[in-house]
């Protein structure tokens, strides 16, 4: 069984990204705990948040995944 399906097989429509993404979101500031981010995430149901510093402008971006890099 094949999990991978070439571009060629997946018609994806011509909506524009605006017209799907989340217009309000959830950030962090750069300076909040694991555990804080965690529930932030869990809280808004997401996968990943924008990290900002104290003026509001993205200092990267922080995954599920780099949460439990941290715990192993």
């Amino acid at each position: 069984m094949s999990l991978y399906y070439g571009v060629s097989r997946v018609e994806l429509p011509s909506v524009p990204v605006k017209d799907i993404m989340m217009a309000e979101y959830a950030s962090i500031y750069h300076k909040t705990g694991i555990s804080e981010c965690a529930r932030q995430m869990q809280r808004f149901d997401v996968e990943l948040l924008p990290v900002v510093t104290a003026d509001e402008k993205l200092e990267g971006i922080i995954k599920d995944s780099d949460l439990v890099k941290v715990l192993l």
